[in-house]
């Protein structure tokens, strides 16, 4: 193991410790952004990969990535990151997931060291790898939540506002159940300045064109692309609602605790997270038809997770 300290030597003035899992191209994204966030004093790389573009020299791809951090410590709060082992786990309050590959193994192993540490599974598929963790190797439930539709919610509130030229924190819409072509947006609970989005068209004198929230969403849902930076974003946003205790509601993909009688599928629900994970899951008020869709998606999922098993 070799440990690279940073701006400050030993003295690092935030105790708290992050590991992050898998460092390809999402995970070393992810690593840059916690180190500039100034969120962790400490944070151990793992991965057992051969190194891919981050060094000159050969290597595994942590001690590669904790390198090329390093070479930017002089711009940095002061931060101690070193590639290491799952051992170095032990002490870590959050470990982010950036890989699916062997993900039963790395559970397994994450397991052997702690079952304290908040995993936030970020890897393709989090919701099947989410379920997987909670209910197949049980790591406790609240302590592991994937990314679910926290960036698409986020998306789709931010394209709102602009259309509507509101601040972002005017608007609240939750896009819910299964990450990608089978989430859908919570329009019957949606508000705009605290009011229903359908009364806000009508106080500024307009008709309510349904059309136009949900062309954003279908813009959202049918989007291929998939953004590292905005992946990593996430991640931050969320472990640092998690370090600060924040009580943050989020959409993120987490064991429902029986909502809507799902009991036992992991799916993307407004949920409070602070110090622990995930606090509460909130059953938010849905029309027929919007429950009905859920229930098929909690369906769907269910059976593709037998495919995993």
């Amino acid at each position: 193991m070799t440990k690279i300290f940073g701006a400050s030597g030993n003295s690092c003035r935030r105790v708290a410790k992050c590991g992050i899992i898998g460092c390809g191209s999402l995970g070393a994204e992810v690593a840059h952004l916690l180190v500039s966030s100034a969120l962790f004093g400490e944070m151990v790389l793992i991965d057992d990969r051969c190194n891919i573009g981050y060094s000159r020299n050969s290597g595994d791809a942590a001690e590669a990535l904790s390198r090329d951090i390093a070479a930017g410590f002089p711009f940095l709060p002061p931060v101690n990151i070193y590639a290491g082992d799952y051992a170095d786990l032990g002490d870590c309050c959050i470990a982010v997931i950036t890989k699916g590959a062997d993900f039963s193994s790395i559970i397994k192993k994450i397991k052997c060291v702690t079952t304290d540490a908040v995993l936030i599974v970020a890897a393709e598929r989090d919701d099947i790898l989410t379920h997987l963790a909670a209910n197949v190797f049980e790591y406790p439930p609240s302590k592991v939540l994937g990314l679910g539709t926290f960036a698409d919610t986020a998306r789709l509130n931010s394209l709102i506002s602009n259309h509507l030229g509101v601040e972002r924190d005017g608007v609240c819409a939750f896009i819910i159940g299964m990450q990608g072509a089978d989430e859908l947006a919570a329009w019957s609970c949606a508000t705009v300045c605290g009011m229903p989005m359908e009364r806000y068209f009508q106080l500024c004198g307009s008709g309510y064109d349904r059309s136009m929230p949900a062309s954003f969403f279908d813009e959202i849902r049918s989007s291929s692309h998939t953004s590292d930076y905005a992946t990593a974003l996430s991640v931050c946003n969320i472990a640092r609602a998690i370090l600060y205790d924040s009580d943050a509601v989020m959409t993120v993909c987490t064991n429902t605790a029986g909502a809507y009688g799902h009991d036992g599928a992991c799916l993307s629900l407004p949920c409070i997270v602070g110090f622990g994970g995930v606090r509460r899951v909130l059953e938010i008020p849905l029309d027929k038809n919007e429950e009905e869709k859920l229930c098929r998606s909690a369906a769907k999922l269910l059976k593709e997770i037998k495919g995993y098993c």
